[in-house]
């Protein structure tokens, strides 16, 4: 399962606005680079109710179906980790054009 989690880091640690993944996710973070930590909160600020939402309502719906099925680390291949930034940049990209 491929879930987006938006956040800002703050004195070196990331913080997650909403409901944090679920223990033992394995996380990627592709950060984009703003000026302040100040606009990147308020640039957060800026997402409709209704769209995170919607996205909380997604991740519910998910965890109903059950737990993804667990993934050894070791496993990962370099090319499945370059898919997946690959993936959450072009939905990065495709969420900025909404803003």
């Amino acid at each position: 399962m491929l879930a987006t989690f938006q956040g800002v880091v703050k004195e070196g640690q990331v913080q997650l606005f909403g409901a944090p993944p679920p223990d033992g996710t394995l996380v990627v973070v592709v950060a984009s680079e703003l000026p302040s930590v100040e606009e990147q909160e308020g640039r957060q600020r800026t997402i409709p109710l209704e769209e995170r939402r919607k996205a909380f309502d997604e991740y519910l719906e998910r965890a109903r179906q059950g737990p993804p099925p667990e993934v050894d680390v070791a496993t990962v291949s370099a090319q499945e980790l370059v898919d997946i930034v690959h993936d959450v940049r072009e939905e990065m990209q495709r969420n900025a054009g909404r803003h």
